[in-house]
C-alpha cells in the first residue's frame, strides 16, 4: 500500500508542476472516466480483521451531462479474523468479499481543477467465508462445544449506500480522488483517467 501512495504522490507532484498553464477541465455528455482505488479503512475494521488483500475497486462512469454521471462499480477485499470462544474453541474466518453495483453521481463544476461529487449506489455483496474451528480438549470429558455463538451465516445481499468525494485534476485526462462512503471500504483513494 505504501508503494501505491508513493506512486500517487510522485504522479501528483509531476502533474502539479506541469499544470501551471492548464485550463479548467471540461466534462461533457458522453465522456467516460475510469477509476481505480484502494481502501484505507476496510469495511470489516470493527471485526479486528487482518487484511490479506486490501480493498481495491474499479469504476467506470458515463457522463449524461457535465454534472450528472452513471456508472458501474466492482470491488474486492480479503480478510482473516478469529473469535476465541469461552470454552477454548477458536473459530477462524477467511472472508473474500466482492461488491458489484451501479452508481449515480452529481458533480460540481470545475473549482480550480477540483470537482466535488456525491451520489448513491445500489450494490450487491457476495461474501465467500470459510470458517475453521479448532476445538479445545474438554476438561470434563464432554465433547460438545459450550458457550454462545454470535456469528451469522454470510449471505449475498443488496446494499444501498451513499458517498461523497473530491477529484483533483493533474492534467485534462488524469485526476486523483478521495472518497468517503460505504462499499468495500469506508475511505478510498485512487486515480481517475478520462477516456
Amino acid at each position: 500500500m505504501s508503494r501505491f501512495i508513493l506512486t500517487l504522490a510522485l504522479i501528483a507532484s509531476v502533474a502539479i508542476a506541469a499544470q501551471a498553464q492548464m485550463k479548467p477541465v471540461k466534462l461533457n455528455a458522453g465522456d467516460l472516466e475510469f477509476s481505480t482505488g484502494i481502501g484505507l479503512v476496510p469495511t470489516f475494521a470493527a471485526d479486528k480483521a487482518q487484511t490479506v488483500v486490501p480493498p481495491i475497486s474499479l469504476r467506470l462512469d458515463y457522463y449524461l451531462s457535465s454534472n450528472i454521471s452513471i456508472g458501474g462499480y466492482a470491488a474486492f477485499s480479503s480478510t482473516t479474523s478469529q473469535i476465541n470462544r469461552p470454552n477454548g474453541t477458536i473459530d477462524a474466518y477467511e472472508n473474500d468479499f466482492y461488491v458489484a453495483g451501479i452508481r449515480s453521481s452529481a458533480n460540481s463544476n470545475d473549482l480550480n481543477h477540483w470537482r466535488i461529487y456525491g451520489g448513491l449506489m445500489l450494490g450487491y455483496t457476495m461474501p465467500n467465508v470459510t470458517k475453521t474451528s479448532t476445538i479445545a480438549e474438554p476438561k470434563d470429558g464432554n465433547n460438545e462445544a459450550s458457550g454462545p455463538s454470535f456469528s451469522r451465516e454470510p449471505r449475498n445481499q443488496f446494499i444501498y449506500s451513499g458517498y461523497i468525494g473530491a477529484r483533483r485534476y493533474f492534467s485534462p485526462k488524469m485526476a486523483g480522488f478521495a472518497e468517503l462512503g460505504y462499499g468495500v471500504s469506508l475511505f478510498n483513494v485512487g486515480l481517475t483517467i478520462k477516456l
